[in-house]
């Protein structure tokens, strides 16, 4: 299995209809070239999640970053979906799209600097917050602690390491 997957299925029921859906394995070209496409190397525990598996969610993913329906939930991104998020997200919050809503550059936090130094893993309502990992201190987030970062509230360190935040959502989802 993988170290990875073992301690999400360990915290998880045993009810196989709340399972969630892991991804085949990437293969290391596939790795680097989603790190070449967003300029910056994976943290090492994300690294080795797409080396176990590929995505992780629960339902039927529609190609989307985001699910346009509650009945799906990313909780990791296909690598073929992280360019596409941080496309999104540099849109909705980068320098472009900031003073499209607002005017000017007043209150303007520099997102996409910090958004260079994480790999955004999910999205949550279409962009409106996401989740991220970080080795070169987005948003004052230490390495292997999973940083949330919302359009109303800015960055938070509130979900603790990466491991225990999988595992515990998919045990919380498959209750569910």
């Amino acid at each position: 299995m993988g170290r990875i997957r073992d301690a999400i299925n360990a915290r998880r029921p045993r009810d196989p209809t709340g399972a969630p859906t892991f991804g085949a394995p990437a293969g290391a070209s596939a790795i680097v070239s989603a790190e070449a496409a967003l300029g910056l190397s994976f943290p090492a525990v994300l690294r080795e999640l797409y080396q176990e598996f590929d995505g992780l969610w629960f339902g039927e993913p529609s190609g989307r970053p985001f699910p346009l329906d509650e009945s799906i939930c990313y909780f990791v991104l296909p690598l073929r979906l992280l360019p596409v998020a941080r496309d999104i997200l540099v849109e909705l919050y980068g320098r472009e799209g900031w003073v499209a809503r607002n005017g000017s550059m007043e209150g303007y936090d520099d997102f996409e600097v910090q958004l260079s130094r994480c790999v955004p893993f999910q999205l949550v309502e279409g962009g409106a917050s996401f989740l991220f990992l970080t080795d070169r201190d987005a948003w004052g987030i230490e390495p292997g602690r999973v940083g949330r970062w919302e359009e109303d509230g800015g960055p938070s360190d509130a979900w603790g390491l990466f491991l225990e935040y999988l595992a515990d959502r998919c045990r919380d989802m498959s209750r569910g």
